[in-house]
């Protein structure tokens, strides 16, 4: 299981016994698959926990299931080929603040989707009204695990297009929103897959670098 630092932050102000119970229950239901039973403050906390609980644990079930390899006749491969061919150029004239994806492929013949950070850069500036100059090479390197991970473009545009809308990022000038802060996997889960942005619930408040 994963331990995020939004959940220490989250909990860390509340009463021991509350921090305890919290605790238990994340570990009990992480490693053990135990459902606690909660009340109180720790009851309202744990439904903000357990969805990320869950789709952690969904995403390694599913990088635990074999790939299986369909076999091609000729005429579909070339068939697919020309759909692909195709599909490139439609995406090239396709000129928008998205495009700062590219497809390479990995060492095992799996594809990934590669940053562009130049173009991120450009889009998170845009998007927020900031002046970011570059993005780092350790932030760079979390992109990348992110995308290994099985993130995927739509990922990160989605949880910057979210925050945008966001009452909280609003309401703190989106200082928050910089290139590390979407580099996290826990703020794209709480925010790619968000499609009613009203209100957001943010428990779990972000960590800024200096």
């Amino acid at each position: 299981m994963i331990f995020y630092r939004s959940f220490y932050d989250a909990i860390k102000n509340l009463s021991q016994a509350d921090q305890c119970e919290i605790y238990n229950a994340i570990f009990s239901y992480g490693l053990n698959f135990e459902e606690p039973e909660l009340t109180g403050v720790p009851a309202s906390f744990w439904t903000l926990i357990k969805p990320q609980i869950d789709a952690n644990i969904k995403r390694f079930e599913n990088g635990k299931k074999p790939k299986s390899k369909q076999t091609e006749s000729e005429p579909e491969a070339k068939q697919k080929q020309t759909r692909s061919k195709s599909g490139t150029n439609n995406n090239n004239n396709n000129n928008n603040n998205n495009n700062h994806f590219n497809i390479v492929p990995f060492e095992n013949g799996t594809e990934h989707e590669k940053i562009d950070f130049d173009g991120l850069q450009l889009y998170i500036n845009n998007t927020f009204g900031r002046k970011f100059k570059t993005i780092t090479e350790p932030i760079r390197k979390k992109y990348n695990a992110r995308m290994k991970e099985g993130y995927k473009k739509s990922d990160i545009t989605n949880a910057i297009n979210n925050c945008h809308k966001d009452q909280f990022h609003r309401d703190h000038n989106y200082k928050y929103c910089t290139p590390e802060f979407f580099s996290r996997s826990e703020i794209l889960e709480k925010y790619s897959e968000v499609t009613k942005q009203e209100k957001i619930i943010t428990a779990f408040h972000p960590i800024v670098f200096d």
